[in-house]
């Protein structure tokens, strides 16, 4: 696997090299904001998988009347 530099990577993206410094920013913006994104649904898919279940501190219906 060959390791790509940051501006390889770019230009996979379609970046443009010749666009303003501002439109560089909102880019990068943009992309970051979506990597959070999906890193925030992929947590909440794991915790719908890992629910808890809510134990009873005072069931005692398993024990043996006495």
């Amino acid at each position: 696997m060959d390791v790509k530099s940051f501006g390889e990577l770019m230009d996979d993206l379609g970046f443009k090299k010749e666009a303003s410094f501002e439109t560089k920013k909102a880019f990068l913006k943009h992309l970051f904001q979506e990597a959070a994104i999906s890193e925030l649904n992929q947590y909440s898919v794991v915790k719908e998988k890992e629910s808890p279940v809510q134990l009873s501190l005072f069931d005692y219906s398993n024990e043996k009347s006495a």
